[in-house]
This record gives C-alpha cells, sequence and structure tokens, in this order.
C-alpha cells in the first residue's frame, strides 16, 4: 500500500444525537452538563446539548477511508488538534470528508515509521463549520513493507 498526500474519503454524513454526546461525554468522564442537560445548554446560548470538543473523533467510524482499510498493522494515533468554526450541538447534520494531508517517512529506533497526517472537515450549508487534524503512525517491519 502506498500514501500520497491529497488522497481523500468520499463525502459521508453525519448527524449529531442526544445520546452519542451523552455516551462520549461519559466515556471520556466528562461531567460538563452543557453535555446531559438541554435546559442548561440553552441558558448558556447553545440550541441544544454541546458536544465536548474531541467529539468529531467518533466521525472516523463512519468515513471510509481506502488507503488505511488495506492496512493489516496496528495504527499509532499520534497528535490530534480541532479547530471550530461553530460549536457542534445535538440536532446537527454535517457533510464530512476525510484527507491525507501529509506523508513523512522518519527512521525510528525500531525500524522505518510512516507518519500520516489527516484533515477531516466537516460541512453545514456548504460552509466549514470545523476541522480535526489527526496524525496516526505506521511502524514498518519485516512483512509489512509500505510502499
Amino acid at each position: 500500500m502506498s500514501f500520497k498526500a491529497g488522497m481523500t474519503s468520499d463525502f459521508f454524513y453525519v448527524t449529531v444525537k442526544h445520546q452519542d454526546i451523552q455516551n462520549f461525554a461519559r466515556s471520556i468522564q466528562n461531567k460538563n452538563p452543557l453535555h446531559f442537560d438541554v435546559h442548561k445548554a440553552k441558558n448558556a446560548g447553545f440550541p441544544n446539548l454541546l458536544a465536548p470538543p474531541t467529539y468529531p473523533i467518533l466521525f472516523w467510524q463512519i468515513a471510509k477511508l481506502d488507503w488505511l482499510d488495506q492496512l493489516d498493522v496496528p495504527l499509532i494515533h499520534g497528535e490530534q488538534k480541532f479547530n471550530y468554526i461553530k460549536p457542534i450541538v445535538a440536532g446537527d447534520t454535517y457533510i464530512c470528508k476525510i484527507y491525507l494531508k501529509e506523508v513523512k517517512k522518519k527512521q525510528g529506533s525500531t525500524g522505518l515509521l510512516w507518519i500520516l497526517k489527516h484533515v477531516l472537515e466537516g460541512y453545514q450549508n456548504d460552509e466549514l463549520s470545523f476541522t480535526s487534524e489527526t496524525t496516526l503512525i505506521i511502524r514498518e517491519f519485516q512483512g509489512n513493507e509500505v510502499d
């Protein structure tokens, strides 16, 4: 499998649900009432439950990334950054895509490493609402050589 900057997923849709926000907030032990109580979220100026800042990592479960799906090796999660133009709240639907922004090879202490920087973009009404940058690392070893 080879990696090239610019590889892009097909667009996919994500609808944010109350229960998903609450479950995710519980899973990361975030007890902020804006993730659980609609009235408190509305009193704080949001139209609905507010998603935790790292919520878009769930969107990766929906995306089909051919360049990663074919790998039969563990991925190491590196750095992650989030940028919001507007907050994610329950009831929102996004059209998203993920693209491979940068590919680097680096010699590590245990062999060659592939460092893949991905960007997830979420749009509403043809306007960018958020981005998330995720770095994944693949360790190359005998039997799983990558092109």
